[in-house]
């Protein structure tokens, strides 16, 4: 298998790509505001390839959940487990600090995540499709999630964990 090491500097990113070489592609395809995928995920990911790479990034795309700039992590691959740990950047004008991973296990995807969000902009973090924002502020979230399933649908339908929001500023629009 081969292993890659070292540190890696990148302009972008693509996190959903990553993530599609560990479930299959098209396993995530979606806008997160309609059903999630159904796909079933690959029983062993895309091909055999191993790092453990100091990983940073101008701008890593998260897909549903934004662009996180100034991205920095501890990215190792090994058997189909991606753990990205020190993970930092910034994310809704506030910072992002934590650790994930991404486990395929014959088909069956592990999704555990540990983080803090200080400072995000609650407008970006909730802004309806249409017409101005009903809140704004800034909100730290602390939280500890897991999740497992076979496709995307099922993974997103079974997220679990325990966190907490605190909010400062906050301004509703009526």
């Amino acid at each position: 298998v081969p292993n890659a090491q070292g540190d890696l500097t990148l302009s972008h990113l693509n996190l959903d790509a990553v993530t599609q070489f560990i479930l299959g592609t098209g396993t995530t395809d979606g806008d997160g505001k309609s059903q999630w995928p159904q796909q079933a995920f690959l029983a062993n990911p895309l091909f055999p390839v191993s790092f453990d790479l100091k990983l940073t990034a101008g701008d890593a795309d998260a897909g549903i959940i934004g662009h996180i700039r100034n991205f920095q992590t501890a990215a190792t691959l090994t058997e189909g487990s991606l753990r990205l740990a020190d993970t930092r950047g910034d994310l809704y004008g506030g910072r992002l600090e934590g650790m994930f991973e991404l486990r395929n296990t014959s088909g069956t995807g592990l999704a555990t995540g540990q983080f803090t969000l200080d400072q995000a902009a609650i407008d970006g973090l909730y802004r309806p499709q249409t017409g101005i924002p009903p809140v704004r502020g800034k909100a730290r979230i602390s939280a500890s999630v897991n999740a497992t399933g076979t496709s995307m649908a099922e993974l997103v339908g079974s997220v679990a964990g325990s966190g907490v929001v605190s909010v400062g500023g906050l301004e509703i629009n009526s």
